[in-house]
């Protein structure tokens, strides 16, 4: 497998043209020194960041090295488009030639080693194993690639393949994957990009919830790279989104059998039966919820030097209870718990843009979610209104973090605005996600 290998991966007439060695060296350097601290919750030089993972499945030192062997194409093609979006203009072409050469070469061996799917030999298990992780690694990266470059489209196959690829490496009952191990890694990345995007609510997730539940509650106590201590709140965040798709099937349900043209007056169809599963579901998530800030309290009482992460872990519980009241509910954001929500969230968002606290890079879903529900109206006089206080954050994490992906979910916010200008009704953000033909990732 030498998919992350740049001079293997590629047929010999489609080598990509390196005459500034250099570069390749500054974009190495850019990726284990700028980006994957940028984007890591266990901080600079922390010994649990995962992204060294993937620096050595793809042969990579984990210190720089001064020559070339073992770089990855998909990690200088992501390493030099988040420099061109911090304004290195001279490298875009660079990072295009590669994003799209890695995109292609992965596409030829994802299609590969589906062609092998039925094939038996026990005695290569192992080293399918390893090829299939190495392909895991490269998918994420690539995917990583589009969303920094901020498309909103040709994620799909990517996902798909996520979807094997997890169910042939992941598996309940596992012994290979304890927190800190490259597998656990990966795990975590997969369910983040899985629960944190539009594909997991408009279709099936990749993760499946028996095996996010498995992975999800070991070692609670560990700081993981992505989600900090908050990865069990992923397996309650997907548990909503499955309820979200329930109502949501309902309503098309009741699409096809009314008029077309009344389609946005149509509500949900339940039974009385139904009705009270769902309502029922809905609760015992939120219990769920407040018991997470329960077992948080405990553990920074016994392990006190984990209190600065105690933040991502209350903005992701909030909005998770934030996200059930608007998307499940129903409740439009002139609601008074609705707006209850958006104020705790946004003084938590700005505390953390503010001291840069540890978290602070996986906040993009709750402050889209906040947005969404933000209204205009219903401050004190003296005040900024929350939508600008949501423009004022996204345009801080912007600056910080140089992901095109930001202007895309901060578009679909503004639509809903436009569509709720007082904030008075229920505007389902997935409808127009829909309507624009758009793939989001809100990490």
């Amino acid at each position: 497998m030498d998919i992350l290998r740049t001079p293997t991966a590629l047929a010999e007439g489609d080598r990509r043209c390196n005459d500034h060695p250099f570069d390749d060296h500054r974009f190495l350097q850019h990726f284990i020194a700028v980006l994957s601290n940028l984007i890591s919750c266990s901080g600079p030089g922390q010994s649990g960041n995962g992204f060294t993972a993937f620096a050595k499945l793809a042969g990579l030192p984990s210190q720089l090295l001064s020559h070339e062997e073992g770089e990855s194409l998909s990690i200088l093609a992501w390493a030099s488009k988040h420099m061109v979006n911090q304004g290195e203009d001279r490298y875009e072409s660079t990072s295009e030639r590669s994003g799209s050469q890695a995109s292609s070469e992965l596409e030829r061996l994802l299609k590969e080693r589906r062609s092998r799917e039925n094939r038996e030999d026990a005695s290569s298990s192992q080293i399918e194993d390893k090829e299939d992780l190495t392909l895991l690694a490269a998918t994420l990266m690539v995917i990583s690639f589009k969303i920094t470059r901020g498309d909103i489209w040709g994620f799909s196959f990517f996902m798909e393949e996520l979807r094997f690829l997890t169910g042939s490496l992941f598996k309940i009952d596992s012994h290979d994957t304890e927190p800190g191990s490259m597998k656990h890694h990966f795990f975590e990345n997969v369910a983040y990009h899985d629960v944190f995007s539009s594909t997991s609510l408009l279709s099936e997730p990749v993760v499946p919830t028996g095996i996010l539940s498995a992975y999800s509650l070991k070692s609670p106590q560990i700081v993981r790279t992505l989600t900090g201590l908050s990865l069990p709140l992923l397996l309650t965040i997907h548990q909503i989104g499955q309820l979200i798709r329930e109502r949501r099937s309902r309503i098309k349900i009741a699409r096809c059998d009314d008029d077309e043209r009344t389609w946005k007056g149509t509500a949900a169809r339940f039974s009385d039966e139904d009705l009270l599963t769902v309502i029922r579901e809905a609760q015992k998530l939120e219990q769920d919820l407040v018991q997470e800030k329960e077992r948080m309290a405990l553990l920074v009482a016994d392990q006190p030097h984990l209190a600065p992460h105690r933040y991502l872990h209350e903005v992701l519980r909030t909005t998770a209870l934030l996200h059930l009241h608007s998307f499940i509910y129903g409740q439009s954001p002139q609601c008074l718990k609705i707006r209850l929500f958006v104020r705790q969230l946004l003084s938590l968002l700005e505390a953390m843009a503010d001291e840069n606290l540890p978290g602070y890079c996986s906040l993009h879903w709750a402050l889209f979610i906040t947005g969404l529900n933000a209204t205009g109206e219903g401050h004190e006089s003296s005040a900024l209104d929350d939508r600008a206080r949501i423009q004022q954050l996204y345009e801080t994490f912007s600056d910080d973090f140089a992901f095109m992906n930001l202007g895309r979910s901060h578009r679909i916010i503004k639509e809903v605005w436009s569509r709720n200008q007082q904030g008075r009704i229920f505007v389902d953000w997935l409808d127009i996600v829909e309507e624009f033909d758009w793939e989001l990732f809100l990490v």
